[in-house]
């Protein structure tokens, strides 16, 4: 018998659960799928492929385009409405051993004032993924 712990079911779906408890501030949800809202970042997820259409036909009324993440599931989609354009295979990868190091270098944290340096380094390397406001996930969540 295969038994999860619950770490490994949130990571199963972890937009999903994201939204529905850390970034549960972040998030709006139409007809059983959440999305983040677009000035954070363009990312939703579900639970039920079936009941997708009409949730993802709202969503895209406020976004040139968006990303979903599931484990192996394609939602259902008005194709008079949203493109599929892509599908991309990803892996969740868990650190199980930490190893401690000593750190010789100097932290600075980030704050507001540095917004626009991390949008200018992660845009363009991951355009449309990142967001002026998804700093806004690890500073205030």
């Amino acid at each position: 018998m295969n038994c999860m712990n619950n770490f490994e079911l949130t990571l199963k779906n972890p937009v999903w659960n994201a939204l529905s408890e850390t970034h549960n501030k972040f998030s709006i949800t139409y007809s059983g799928v959440k999305f983040y809202h677009p000035e954070i970042c363009p990312f939703g997820a579900f639970e039920d492929p079936v009941k997708t259409a009409s949730a993802l036909n709202e969503y895209a009324k406020l976004v040139d385009s968006f990303f979903l993440v599931s484990e192996n599931q394609t939602p259902t989609f008005d194709t008079n409405f949203v493109i599929l354009d892509r599908k991309i295979e990803g892996v969740q990868m868990v650190l199980e051993n930490f190893k401690l190091v000593e750190i010789i270098e100097t932290i600075v944290p980030l704050t507001e004032k540095h917004i626009d340096e991390i949008y200018d380094l992660v845009w363009p390397v991951m355009p449309g993924y990142y967001k002026k406001r998804s700093f806004e996930l690890v500073v205030f969540s």
